[in-house]
């Protein structure tokens, strides 16, 4: 932190302290915030951070893994009534009311993060910013972890969802120092080598015989084929090919895993089938690497966490600086949470059981003992300087209305029949 250090640092120890705040400017309420509720949107609008630095600091605290677990996800920070807010969109948000469309205004934001461990609900963040209007989700989230990726000294393992495992991901990623796996959409057409030239034509085909992943008459010749038992999901069959390529990056050949589940009951939320790509110089386990998969949801619970206990998205936030500011100051008190996890005392509901290890608390509940901590360790923060009152606006100053923005869509606008 350089501009508006102590009031920034002041204010991520009320968030993490404050367990009955609504807003970020009750956070000035806490007694550790010891400045006026103004320094709240001073700290948001005037200070700044290294992100640089911060990128750099985050790495240099990561737990040390012979192969890092990453993850890349998109969230949206809704915003529907912030017609003062710039470049808002319509983003794609899940709804489970029936007849609703799934749809929301806001912003979206693109986060990396590291899976620190094989079980639990923590998940690091990396990095977490905004996607522009204009900008392309795969190609910005690709951006981000390649970043990352060139300041690790490990080769990291990068999980995505359906949407970044296509042609886009693969070329944005080329010669990237990591190795990709992601969930394929059941309705994926893949292809794999073309034969020998037969001299005929003018030029050699790209494209061999498909693999449609819907029809399993096209599932011939897997490169491998076993089956194993799993403590979670009972007996899975796994059949591997090696060397497919979509049609529009024929020369980006990947690997394509099958995950059969024969004791699943085969509904939305128990499917049979995984079907999974798999990107990178790595050579793939079919036994054990597919699992990495499943870590991955870890990262959906981060974004549950910052949303509802950390109050990330209760700031009204009036322009794109601030709020990207609120969003880096977020994460850092979620790190401050995890660094803190082996030092604190748990402290139980009466309804609760008594965590036995500190490596079992989850970031809720390191939340909840965090004060005992910060009392210890106190504060480098400087107190406020009395500065007397603002003289305010003169007399007769009048204020202009702060500019009107609609929400706007992504993609070309469709041309206009004419008359």
């Amino acid at each position: 932190m350089t501009q508006a250090r102590d009031a920034q640092f002041e204010l991520v120890d009320a968030l993490l302290l404050d367990h009955e705040a609504q807003s970020p400017v009750e956070l000035s309420l806490n007694p550790v915030f010891r400045r006026r509720w103004s320094s709240v949107y001073a700290a948001l609008s005037d200070g700044e951070i290294n992100e640089a630095g911060l990128m750099r600091l985050y790495l240099a605290h990561v737990p040390r893994q012979k192969r890092p677990l990453w993850a890349l996800d998109t969230t949206t920070w809704q915003r529907p009534d912030a017609v003062t807010l710039p470049e808002r969109g319509i983003y794609y948000v899940p709804s489970r009311v029936k007849g609703n469309k799934p749809i929301g205004v806001g912003h979206a934001y693109s986060t990396v993060a590291m899976i620190p461990e094989v079980t639990g609900s923590w998940a690091l963040p990396l990095r977490h910013e905004r996607v522009g209007i204009d900008q392309d989700a795969v190609t910005f989230g690709a951006s981000q972890v390649v970043d990352l990726a060139r300041q690790s000294d490990v080769r990291p393992l990068v999980t995505v969802d359906s949407h970044y495992s296509n042609s886009k991901w693969l070329r944005a990623t080329v010669d990237a120092p990591f190795d990709t796996l992601g969930r394929l959409r059941p309705n994926r057409n893949l292809y794999r080598r073309p034969g020998p030239y037969c001299g005929r034509g003018t030029k050699q085909r790209k494209h061999g015989p498909p693999l449609k992943l819907k029809h399993a008459d096209t599932w011939q010749d897997p490169d491998a084929w076993l089956c194993v038992h799993d403590d979670q999901l009972g007996r899975v069959e796994i059949m591997v090919w090696h060397d497919l390529h979509f049609r529009k990056a024929p020369d980006r050949e990947m690997t394509v895993i099958r995950i059969h589940r024969l004791d699943a009951r085969g509904t939305r939320r128990d499917p049979k089938d995984l079907w999974l790509m798999y990107d990178g110089e790595t050579p793939f386990d079919p036994v054990g690497d597919w699992r990495s998969y499943l870590r991955r949801f870890a990262i959906e619970h981060w974004y549950r966490f910052v949303k509802n206990d950390l109050l990330w998205v209760n700031f009204a936030g009036a322009n794109l600086y601030n709020t990207q500011h609120w969003s880096w100051l977020i994460t850092l008190a979620y790190w401050q949470l995890w660094l803190a996890r082996p030092l604190v005392l748990d402290q139980p509901r009466p309804w609760e059981h008594t965590v036995s290890a500190p490596e079992n608390l989850t970031p809720g509940r390191v939340k909840r003992a965090l004060g005992g901590l910060l009392t210890v360790i106190g504060t480098p923060t400087q107190p406020p300087k009395p500065r007397g009152n603002s003289p305010g606006r003169t007399l007769g100053q009048k204020m202009t209305s702060r500019p009107r923005y609609p929400v706007r869509k992504k993609g070309k606008p469709k041309p206009k029949k004419s008359a």
